[in-house]
């Protein structure tokens, strides 16, 4: 949602733009895809991905079509959940098949760098949201593993081998990473090492899907990660301490909502939309 509209993708083959208040239709483009990542939105371009790895740039206010990249992707076997594009000033990357990061000229399209940034023979999809900073991209792949490359380049400054599909965050210093063993993972952004990690399921649970964590958020000085299955645990975001955890005994979405500078929305599947904490990571 960006300037009181929200731009998406439908299963009528269309994406579309809407005003938030009244839900009335300001434009569509016949994308003729059933599958839409989630849209990147500038001052005037909002572009987006669909299932054949198609990156489609419209006008912001008219939804006319500016552009269009094709990756054609190697014929293996992949997991279908798409990456949103990033837009950082004047360049868009984006996740593709195969275990490719690209950069696009944000006014036209063009192909700036194409880097397979992950190996091995299968799932090696960018699905979970990139991140940007002043030098790097940080991509996940959905085999579980990260990697940094350069902005300007595509060059792989350094990989981590022990990544989850569910992605991660940062701040200045670290990433943040959720493993599919079970752990929240902190890397240092320059040199790719582990600082610490900390178990969030028992061995017993380390192979049941629900239980695992999903991307962590950052909420001030604290690491929010949620598993599927209803537990939150809150971490000390320099040392992996545990502040507080709670058990809500419902699956929850993920990932959280800010509020404020030290609390947090989420929505459990009873319909029920909860704030947490309620003081000083009490909540309820």
């Amino acid at each position: 949602m960006v300037g009181g509209k929200l731009y998406l993708g439908g299963a009528d083959g269309k994406f579309h733009c809407l005003q938030v208040m009244s839900g009335e239709e300001v434009w569509s483009y016949n994308a003729k895809s059933i599958d839409f990542s989630p849209a990147a939105v500038s001052a005037d371009r909002v572009v987006f991905i669909t299932a054949a790895d198609r990156v489609v740039s419209l006008d912001r206010d008219s939804g006319q079509w500016v552009w269009e990249y094709q990756y054609l992707r190697s014929e293996d076997l992949a997991v279908r959940g798409i990456c949103p594009p990033k837009i950082d000033e004047t360049t868009v990357y984006v996740g593709l098949g195969g275990g490719v990061v690209a950069a696009l000229d944000l006014g036209t399209g063009k192909l700036l760098w194409k880097q397979n940034a992950f190996t091995g023979e299968q799932f090696l999809d960018v699905d979970a949201p990139l991140l940007v900073d002043e030098s790097s991209v940080y991509a996940v792949s959905v085999s579980g593993q990260l990697a940094a490359l350069s902005k300007k380049t595509g060059k792989v400054y350094w990989k981590y081998e022990e990544g989850g599909p569910a992605g991660c965050t940062m701040d200045e210093a670290s990433i943040y990473l959720a493993s599919d063993g079970g752990e929240i993972i902190a890397i240092d952004k320059i040199t790719g090492k582990k600082k610490w990690s900390i178990a969030t399921v028992s061995k017993a649970k380390v192979n049941d899907f629900v239980a695992q964590p999903t991307r962590p958020a950052l909420v001030g000085g604290h690491l929010i990660a949620i598993s599927r299955s209803g537990r939150v645990i809150v971490l000390d975001k320099d040392t992996g301490e545990l502040a507080a955890a709670r058990n809500f005994h419902a699956d929850l979405s993920s990932p959280v909502t800010k509020v404020g500078s030290d609390g947090f929305l989420f929505i459990d599947n009873r319909g029920v939309v909860r704030l947490w904490p309620n003081g000083p990571f009490g909540g309820k």
